[in-house]
């Protein structure tokens, strides 16, 4: 394992909900509150020393306590706030895994807590089509929540948001790599006009099995000599070491990952502090370990200049890791 990684039983051991103390904006100690329900990490970037406080007893009494100590606090997003009432859209044929409602109240409330910025980019950014996303948008404006990852196009989605606080200038880029068919935004081209929705990190699903099974696997999908082996979306390739059931891997898409650390350069160009939220259930939601591609990605983020990176997405813990004085949470909270 990477220095300072910390694997999902080891993570559990250390404190509740706490601050991820982040070094300094503008001279000034300043701490991203990043919320891990159950458990939590205090890392400080100069020092890589973890602040141990056991406080197994937390109360719902004391979490917006905790939220608004932090100069800033993030939070991800993942529903549609929309006013049945009068919505013009509907539920999607297809949603992320349910088609998650809000009230309109909510994001409101979310301010109240003392969440600052939030993450928009996930599996359910579009259970309500791009009408509930789009509503949602503007509920968050009128809460005076700083949002990224959806917008009007994939260059806005894509783009950083920022959070000017008092110690300094917050950037957001929010990605996801779990999404439905309909999810990803798109730019407009010639009289084509963009299309609203998130900013999603393409990825092809690979299954790694024997020389056997993939011969085998070739010879059912008619696949042509030196080719390679799919069978609906799904890649097969060989492994020395093959499993039952097959281990899954992916590779993420090229350019997605490239425009996205163009995002993370120019929040760094642009602000005091950095934070990368990805959204992904991969491999799946009962996997306490990242997917293959996840320690990969956080490193060309935190490379091109992000302070944090902030995973989110399955039901379980995931281990944390210090990579050059930066905090990677491979899953910061779970929804159980």
């Amino acid at each position: 394992m990477a220095r300072g990684y910390l694997d999902p039983v080891d993570a559990q051991q250390v404190t509740q909900t706490a601050y991820l103390r982040s070094g300094t904006l503008h001279g000034k100690p300043a701490r991203i509150a990043t919320e891990i329900r159950g458990r939590g990490l205090c890392a400080d970037r100069w020092r890589l020393q973890l602040r141990c406080d056991r406080r197994p007893h937390l109360s719902s009494h004391d979490m917006p306590r905790i939220l608004r100590g932090a100069d800033v606090t993030f939070g991800n997003f993942e529903t549609t706030a929309l006013d049945l009432q009068t919505f013009k859209g509907s539920p999607q044929a297809e949603s992320g895994g349910t088609w998650m409602l809000a009230d309109p109240a909510v994001p409101g409330d979310v301010a109240m807590m003392g969440v600052d910025i939030v993450g928009h980019a996930n599996n359910h950014a579009t259970d309500w089509g791009v009408e509930g996303m789009l509503d949602t948008l503007d509920l968050l404006d009128q809460a005076h929540l700083v949002h990224a990852g959806t917008g009007r196009s994939m260059t806005a989605a894509r783009a950083p948001s920022y959070y000017d606080g008092p110690h300094g200038r917050v950037g957001l880029i929010s990605a996801t790599t779990s999404f439905t068919p309909m999810t990803p935004a798109a730019d407009p081209l010639g009289q084509a006009p963009g299309r609203s929705s998130a900013n999603t990190i393409r990825s092809t699903e690979i299954g790694l099995v024997s020389d056997t099974d993939l011969a085998t696997i070739a010879r059912l999908a008619g696949t042509k000599p030196d080719a390679a082996v799919k069978i609906k979306g799904r890649e097969f390739r060989a492994t020395a070491n093959p499993a039952t059931p097959m281990t899954i891997e992916y590779d993420l898409n090229a350019k997605d990952v490239k425009a996205n650390l163009l995002a993370v350069r120019q929040a760094k160009q642009n602000g005091n502090f950095t934070v990368f939220s990805l959204h992904n259930h991969e491999p799946g939601n009962a996997f306490q370990t990242p997917a293959n591609f996840a320690q990969g990605l956080a490193h060309q983020v935190i490379d091109a200049g992000a302070n944090a990176y902030v995973g989110h997405g399955p039901h379980q813990l995931r281990g944390i890791e210090i990579y050059r004085g930066k905090p990677i949470f491979f899953r910061s909270a779970t929804s159980r």
